[in-house]
Order: structure tokens, then C-alpha cells, then sequence
């Protein structure tokens, strides 16, 4: 399968499309970073919270719910490192052109991938600790509401 080759309208707008895709995969990873530290926080409140009844079937609840929102975060916090050295790799490769290492082409190919995977696993193992965290504040206080 080989490349096609793009008038320079198209060329234009893939550019334009390519820039937008880059700055929404870095506001969904920002938001779910962001969303991830604030419930891990809320978590840490809820178990400082002396009235906050810690059952024994409510444990793991809790333990579930830090373990999804650290995964979470954990998950958001390589995937910022890893698109800063794939940019850099990209600059690499585009300013060396044809003279760039095949190996940095595979390299970057491979850090786009992962990238995709850990934005993915951020955003599935935030909804997974939320849902546990949720789980665990309504059997606790779901009489009161």
C-alpha cells in the first residue's frame, strides 16, 4: 500500500485536522489527569472524615476505587512524558528528513500506539475508581440523601 500524494488544499487541511486531533488528545489526557488527582483527593477526605463509617465490605469498595484512580492517574501522568519525547522524536525525524534513522521512525510509530493505549486505559480506569468510589460514599451515606 503506498502513499498517496495530496494537492495543496488537502495537504492544508490535514495539517489543520492534525493540529486539532493533537490538541484534543492532550485536553481529554489533561482533563482525566486532572479529574483523576481531584477524586484521589476526595478519597483521602472521605477516609480523614471521622464520620465516614468504614465497614469491612465498604474496604474493598475503597481499596478498588484507589486502585482505579491511581491507575488512572499513574496512567495520565507517563502518558504527558511519553508525548514530549515522541515530539521530540517527531522534530527529530522531520528535520532530518529522509536522513533519519529508521529506527526513530519505528520508535515514534510505536510511542504514538502507546500513547493511544494509555489514554484509553486513563480513561477506563478513572471510571472504574469513580464507580467504586460512588459505590462506596452511597452505601455509606445513600440513607441520608
Amino acid at each position: 500500500m503506498g502513499r498517496t500524494r495530496m494537492d495543496a488544499e488537502t495537504k492544508e487541511r490535514y495539517i489543520r485536522w492534525q493540529g486539532y486531533r493533537i490538541q484534543q488528545f492532550s485536553s481529554a489526557n489533561n482533563l482525566f489527569l486532572a479529574f483523576a488527582v481531584a477524586a484521589l483527593g476526595f478519597w483521602t477526605q472521605l477516609l480523614a472524615n471521622s464520620q465516614f463509617e468504614i465497614k469491612e465490605w465498604n474496604n474493598v469498595q475503597l481499596l478498588w476505587a484507589f486502585a482505579g484512580l491511581s491507575a488512572s492517574a499513574t496512567a495520565g501522568s507517563v502518558l504527558v512524558v511519553i508525548r514530549l519525547v515522541d515530539f521530540r522524536l517527531t522534530a527529530d525525524i522531520v528535520k532530518e528528513g529522509k536522513r533519519a534513522k529508521p529506527y526513530k521512525r519505528t520508535l515514534s510509530s510505536f510511542l504514538g500506539k502507546l500513547s493511544w493505549g494509555l489514554l484509553l486505559t486513563q480513561i477506563v480506569t478513572f471510571g472504574l475508581g469513580v464507580e467504586r468510589l460512588t459505590t462506596s460514599f452511597l452505601l455509606v451515606y445513600g440513607v441520608r440523601l
